[in-house]
């Protein structure tokens, strides 16, 4: 491949990165609020707010794992398992 072809690779996955971390915290936090919409009203979504704020850290975890899980896939594939599709597909 040409190095214009590896330039776009390199922003595109750069981008898809940038974009799984900020929207899973955006999905994240939307979802727990729906949740606690759902369960108590406007009282869930007060608390749902309260829980997200006192436990930062484990809100981190979780907006990190989304993609370390995605990218742990990824890994595996292109990697350790690096038959592909060969002995899948008859």
């Amino acid at each position: 491949m040409n190095k214009g072809k590896n330039c776009f690779f390199a922003i595109l996955v750069f981008g898809l990165t940038m974009a799984v971390f900020n929207g899973m915290s955006v999905v994240l936090a939307v979802s727990a609020s729906i949740g606690g919409g759902i369960i108590q009203g406007a009282n869930g979504v007060n608390m749902t707010y309260d829980y997200l704020m006192d436990h930062m850290n484990f809100y981190s975890v979780l907006v990190y794992l989304i993609p370390l899980a995605i990218f742990g896939l990824w890994y595996y594939f292109a990697f350790v398992d690096q038959k592909g599709t060969e002995n899948s597909c008859p």
